[in-house]
């Protein structure tokens, strides 16, 4: 019985373990994307659903952000905000104080630099939950 506990246990943590590792090799995947909607299209396909684990989701998806601070990239900055109110709407099951804030900052993001094509794909995400 010890054997099959450790075993299982073994395999727990190679899976975790393998899924931090493919997160991260996403994130370099997409820095090396020179096409920004392409790059766009690769950030809005990375999980933002956690199991209710928001304090994972923070830290799954903070190297997006960085990445968008660190190329001035609106973009990919809006695709950060609206990760993260995808994930904070599906943590609570419904939309909440967290997730509209960060739609919020998805939108002003937009407002202050106008692509009508992100504008579009934000309105339509955060329909779905309302």
């Amino acid at each position: 019985m010890k054997v099959y506990w450790y075993y299982i246990s073994l395999i727990l943590i190679i899976f975790f373990k393998s899924t931090d590792l493919l997160n991260a090799q996403s994130i370099t995947q997409i820095q090396a994307i020179k096409n920004p909607l392409q790059q766009i299209e690769a950030v809005l396909n990375l999980p933002s659903h956690f199991n209710r684990d928001t304090t994972l989701l923070k830290k799954e998806l903070e190297p997006i952000k960085t990445l968008a601070k660190q190329h001035n990239s609106i973009p990919l900055e809006w695709a950060y905000y609206m990760l993260m109110a995808d994930g904070y709407s599906v943590a609570f099951d419904h939309t909440n104080a967290l997730s509209d804030q960060y739609y919020k900052y998805a939108r002003n993001l937009i407002e202050a630099h106008p692509n009508p094509e992100l504008e579009m794909i934000g309105n339509i995400r955060q329909g779905y939950y309302n």
